[in-house]
Parts: structure tokens; sequence; C-alpha cells
């Protein structure tokens, strides 16, 4: 079911399976910011990312020893969360755990979406509460927006920034030993079909606090702002006219991986009664701003 928290200037449509953003609309000139989905090339839009971001060696890790399986990116993305809405622009979708998760992920959680409309854009709180009295509880998170776009576009990174990317390959898709150039003293990647050629681009330790969208024609530009985060995913399928801008709490494994879920790299731990908190805002920006 689609939930539509509006305000006077944007609309939003989120589905409550997944709690997955479907829709980010401007009321004034009609404009869609959130790539709608097409099976030729990817029926997503934004999923969630948690337990895990990414794929697992053999979609396997451990727990003291144990070993359980999952999916790539996790299973929350196709969970259906629980509506409850906070008034005008407003809306919570929440996911707690469940006999169906404990058998793949053997922690209690509960996962918390809040989504805000302001007059500049949209805001999603991700909130990671650990209900237990005792155990730890590892996880990762990430957010994955697809944004509406076209070949030539440019995405700005907030600062100039000198990384490599990792990158996926081998017959499972995991991340490959050695990284590729991308940025030196740069903060501009022209979109482009040969981009995303060899899948996403996954960045490690970027300083940047947000990347803008930069449309031609004057449409407008797109900021997705996401603060400090360890990881930030860009990726498309090739020539497609959307690309998302994800920032992670988390990383594939490697072709080593496959060992205790807490010993991933970038993996969170929170404490027994703990919370955890993320805060995403995709702000249109308006032409010639």
């Amino acid at each position: 079911m689609l939930y539509t928290p509006q305000n006077d200037r944007f609309t939003a449509s989120v589905n409550d399976l997944g709690a997955e953003l479907w829709s980010l609309r401007d009321r004034r000139s009609g404009r869609e910011y959130i790539w709608q989905g097409d099976a030729r090339y990817w029926t997503g839009r934004s999923p969630v990312l948690f337990p895990i971001v990414g794929r697992l060696k053999d979609d396997a890790y451990l727990v003291n020893g144990r070993q359980y399986r999952m999916k790539k990116h996790g299973f929350a993305r196709g969970a259906c969360f629980a509506p409850g809405l906070d008034g005008e622009g407003g809306l919570t979708m929440t996911l707690e755990s469940s006999e169906q998760t404990l058998a793949q992920y053997p922690f209690r959680f509960r996962l918390s979406l809040r989504y805000r409309l302001d007059e500049e854009g949209l805001e999603v709180e991700y909130l990671v509460a650990n209900p237990s009295e005792k155990e730890e509880l590892p996880f990762s998170l990430g957010a994955h927006p697809a944004l509406c776009c076209r070949l030539g576009d440019t995405l700005r990174f907030e600062r100039r920034e000198s990384l490599d990317a990792w990158r996926l390959g081998g017959e499972q898709g995991l991340l490959l030993p050695e990284r590729t150039p991308l940025l030196r003293d740069q903060h501009r990647l022209t979109i482009t079909k040969e981009l995303f050629a060899a899948d996403a681009l996954i960045l490690e330790g970027q300083s940047s606090g947000y990347v803008e969208l930069e449309r031609q024609g004057g449409e407008g530009n797109v900021r997705v702002c996401f603060g400090r985060t360890p990881c930030l995913g860009l990726w498309a399928k090739p020539g497609a006219p959307y690309v998302c801008v994800e920032p992670w709490f988390g990383l594939d494994d490697g072709p080593q991986g496959g060992g205790e879920l807490r010993c991933k790299k970038h993996v969170q731990r929170l404490q027994p009664g703990g919370r955890f908190r993320f805060l995403l805002r995709i702000l249109p920006q308006p032409a010639g701003a």
C-alpha cells in the first residue's frame, strides 16, 4: 500500500513494502525527482538496505560460529513495514524482528524510517534500536535512492575528492581486490553509459557530506545530503535514465568473506538498549541556484 505525505510544496509516496520511497514530486511544477521503475532497466526506486549492505560471499555469514544465510542487501527491502502517520508531511514506517527474521538474522531489532517534508524537500531519518538487555546488535544499513537523470548530467561532490573506487566482479559479484582510480582532486563526475559498465562505483573515506545531481537544460538540480558515512555507492544500469546515490554503513564481501558478522568491515555494533540514527535529505534545487 502507498502512503502519501504532502505539504504545500511537495508530495511523497512511500510503499509499506520495504518502506520504499516511490515518489518525490514538486506540486508546483509537477516534476518527479525519483526514478519510477522500468523492467527494461531496474524496477527498484529507493530500497532500504538492512541488516547487510551488498552481497555476502556464498550468501552466508557466521554468528558465534553458526552459519546463517541472507540474500544481497538483506531482507528489509522485501518486508512489510507498519505505517504511522505523523501529521502533515510526516510518516513513520517500522519493522521489528519476528520469527521470520530471526531464522536468518538471530538478533532482536527495531528499524524505523521517519519521512518528513518541508519547504526544501524530503528528510528521511533512519533509526535502529536494540531492544535486547544483554546482546549487542551488529548490523549494516544503507540508503539507495534513485534520481531521474539523463546521460550527460553531472554528479558534483561537496568537496574536491581524490578517491579510488571498489568494483564488483567474479562469479558472485563480490568486491574485487584492487580499486580503480576515479577522482583526482576533482568534484565532478559526468554520467555516461560507460561509467557503470562494470557495475557500481563504491567509494570509501569520502570527505563530502552531499552529492548534487546537476541537470542539463535548466531543469533544476537535486542534492542528496548524508553527512559523514564510511561508504558511498554510485550506480545505474548502463544507459538507464536514473542514478543512485547510496550512503552506506557497510560494504560487500570480498573473495575472502563469509566470516563472523561482527567482523565485517564498517559493521555497526549497537549496545543493549542502544539507538543508531542516520539522516538523509533529498533537496531539489531551483534552476539557476
